[in-house]
């Protein structure tokens, strides 16, 4: 089973949907049931849950409940969870999930979902130990999005990051694909940083599939309609976003990345695996993501780099480099 299909597989075996965020809340999620009370929850993912990790979760979520999704666990580290008040699913490649939800009066719910074996979508880049260096992702997707060289200090003012920080990044990790020009640094291979993207920038490990019977354009506006109603910030990436960058081919799925997931039964959206969506949510964890785009046709879309990498990390791949060929011509033009 996929970790993000582990919405769907709630849903079937146990009757636990996904709810509205509350007003002013910042859970990642809200899930109910016909036996859990409405329960906020702060999404944490790993590939192995360890005691230590167990204590660390705790410790960071304070207003609300963790929420640990993990491929194994040991019954240590699950033992440890539920004296720490700490929700687990552990969701296997093949087989079902189990686990325990702790709702938020306290009480454990034992969870197991009916077998679901999905198809393998396409791999984004594994999780890496430590810190993602997001402050260094959003160096290139700015370098990127403008051929004009710049200096570093004009490049941390614009993105919010130390001047040292800029220069690391730019000597050490983008060296292979940045120059620095008399008026500043520019990309000097920007095939090769993109490639590079393509497979070092971790994609969102939370998702929620959704089947609605529009088509992915008028779906989205459905969707975004419902998000803007509920203050969930959110900008749509994927097909829909690169068919107003780029127009080239009719979108058959809708990717939205959103600040947390929500029902979106009321956008007329039913609950499915991910592999059978017409429209995903997706809750990035970089803090930059859903910064930096544009509003066209009466949609927030996320920036145009950031659809390309999309397309590229979900196979899309005639769409992404139609996309890509488009926005390296522009930027031809402003360099």
């Amino acid at each position: 089973m996929l970790i993000s299909d582990i919405w769907a597989a709630l849903a079937e075996s146990h009757g636990i949907e996904l709810g509205p965020r509350r007003a002013g809340h910042v859970a990642d999620i809200v899930l109910s049931g016909p036996e859990l009370p409405a329960t906020e929850y702060d999404i944490r993912t790993v590939d192995v849950l360890s005691p230590s990790r167990v204590h660390r979760f705790a410790a960071s979520t304070v207003e609300v409940r963790a929420l640990v999704l993990t491929r194994a666990a040991t019954e240590n580290a699950v033992a440890t969870a539920a004296a720490a008040g700490v929700s687990v699913l552990v969701v296997p490649e093949n087989g079902s999930a189990r686990g325990t939800l702790i709702d938020a009066t306290g009480t454990a719910h034992q969870i197991r979902t009916a077998l679901t074996v999905a198809e393998t979508r396409p791999a984004t880049a594994p999780k890496r130990p430590g810190k993602e260096p997001w402050g260094m992702f959003a160096l290139a997707f700015a370098l990127l999005s403008d051929g004009a060289p710049r200096t570093q200090r004009a490049l941390a003012e614009q993105l919010g990051l130390s001047q040292p920080r800029v220069s690391q990044a730019l000597r050490a990790q983008l060296a292979p694909f940045v120059v620095n020009r008399q008026a500043g640094w520019t990309v000097s291979e920007p095939t090769d940083l993109l490639s590079w993207l393509a497979s070092a920038y971790p994609g969102p490990t939370t998702e929620a599939g959704w089947l609605s019977l529009e088509d992915p354009v008028p779906a989205t506006r459905a969707v975004v309609r419902l998000l803007d109603d509920q203050g969930v910030r959110f900008a749509v990436t994927g097909q829909v976003a690169a068919d107003e960058y780029a127009p080239w081919a009719r979108p058959t799925r809708s990717t939205i990345l959103v600040e947390s997931l929500t029902d979106l039964s009321a956008a007329g959206c039913t609950s499915v695996p991910v592999e059978q969506a017409t429209v995903v949510t997706a809750v990035p964890e970089d803090p930059k993501a859903l910064l930096g785009g544009q509003d066209r046709a009466g949609l927030r879309l996320a920036d145009p780099w950031r659809t390309w990498l999309t397309l590229a990390q979900d196979g899309d791949t005639a769409a992404a480099d139609h996309l890509r060929d488009v926005l390296l011509r522009a930027r031809a033009v402003v360099a």
